[in-house]
């Protein structure tokens, strides 16, 4: 595959992100109104009930020192992992002394007063009913929000375990062999789908052709590496109804 096939892998998979994204919003907004959030917010779960937002807790002294800090040691380390970033920040944090850590206190303290006072006038606000229906919303969100993070990591065990990817379909297939011409993503992809429009019934067929082919090579391919991974017992990182069925052929097969 060249260059240019490359980039138009890379032009197809931005634009099936941005779609999937867009009809995720508009889904959100048009089933939930009062949930709509900007484009770097987040929609919390009394805004999604439509219910007034709750005062924010202040930051802890250390969270405060961090994020103060971490932008100069980011500086002189541009090339560090979070990893050594968060370490060097904690360390950072343990040589302070008594009355620099205190000095970072005293704002905390301040706007937790502040807070306290907010809270409680908040809570005049909202019955016990809607306490109770923003906590089913909160934990039901950060089950989601860990789904998606096992989702991600099981994604990546994956990779490294050489899962062979699916191919694209017929325009996928099309598209990755046009010359993008310098054009900015949104123009190539409608360039691009204005040619798909104009081949010939004859020429589409042989892509929808190719493409079969190459579905059933993944096919194969794909059902191969997860019998492989069963055997190396990563159970976990095939499909869920092979899963099912390897189970139940270990069973079948255990000795009485």
């Amino acid at each position: 595959m060249d260059g240019t096939s490359d980039e138009g892998m890379a032009l197809y998979r931005v634009f099936c992100a941005q779609y999937s994204i867009a009809r995720g919003v508009i889904s959100s907004c048009t089933q939930n109104p009062c949930g709509m959030m900007g484009a770097a917010g987040k929609t919390s779960s009394a805004g999604m009930l439509c219910l007034p937002e709750p005062p924010k807790r202040p930051m802890l002294p250390f969270i405060r020192f961090a994020i103060h800090h971490q932008p100069d040691i980011r500086r002189a380390f541009p090339d560090a992992p979070r990893s050594v970033i968060k370490d060097k920040v904690m360390q950072m944090w343990k040589s302070l002394s008594s009355e620099e850590r205190e000095m970072w206190s005293k704002e905390y303290e301040k706007e937790k007063v502040e807070y306290e006072l907010r809270y409680r006038e908040y809570m005049k606000t909202v019955s016990p009913r809607d306490l109770e229906t923003m906590k089913r919303v909160r934990d039901q969100e950060s089950r989601k929000k860990a789904k998606r993070l096992q989702n991600r990591i099981r994604k990546e065990q994956q990779a490294v375990e050489g899962k062979p990817k699916a191919p694209g379909n017929a325009f996928f297939l099309f598209m990755m062999r046009q010359d993008s011409g310098g054009l900015k993503r949104k123009e190539f992809l409608l360039e691009a789908g204005r040619m798909w429009k104009c081949l010939s019934e004859e020429d589409r067929r042989a892509y929808h052709e190719e493409a079969e082919r190459l579905k059933e090579q993944y096919v194969q391919d794909l059902a191969a590496w997860e019998d492989r991974m069963a055997k190396a017992g990563r159970l976990d990182l095939i499909r869920p109804q092979q899963q099912l069925l390897y189970k139940l052929f270990e069973t079948k097969h255990q000795p009485q």
